[in-house]
């Protein structure tokens, strides 16, 4: 299982978006929830979710601040936007901060299903070269948390 931590200043967003990744995507577990980009960086240290998903216009930290510290701060987690906003800026803003995909708002069902079945094959992916290279390492006789 894989979690999650979505973050959205909008409430009825945010429900939608947790209501939806509940019925619909059995691999995915809600670890955490926040309403702007500094609130959720407290969270992560504690949750170090496997996805993000963060709107781009927030008070306090903006999504796009937010997946910059991210990206610095927890590289292995992937993260993806959700915005109200079509302008190019933002979703450029959003791929030079590391972001694997961009979703509209209002966010469909479908699209984010589909979505999300995209980040569990990248997941997938990340943790099978992690098991590979941590049983390397074990071969090698070195600890297991020195492997990278």
């Amino acid at each position: 299982m894989y979690t999650v931590m979505i973050v959205d200043d909008e409430p009825a967003a945010l429900e939608l978006l947790c209501n939806i990744i509940r019925k619909r995507c059995p691999e995915f577990r809600i670890a955490d929830t926040a309403e702007n980009g500094q609130e959720a960086l407290v969270k992560m240290e504690a949750v170090r979710p496997d996805l993000l998903i963060t709107d781009v216009k927030m008070l306090v930290m903006d999504g796009v601040g937010l997946m910059a510290r991210v990206q610095e701060r927890f590289p292995e987690t992937r993260m993806v936007v959700v915005s109200g906003y079509q302008d190019f800026a933002y979703v450029k803003a959003a791929l030079r901060s590391g972001t694997c995909d961009y979703l509209l708002k209002p966010v469909m069902p479908r699209k984010l299903t589909e979505m999300m079945g995209r980040m569990e094959e990248q997941l997938k992916e990340i943790r099978y070269r992690q098991q590979c290279r941590i049983v390397k390492a074990l071969c090698r006789g070195e600890p297991a948390d020195t492997a990278r």
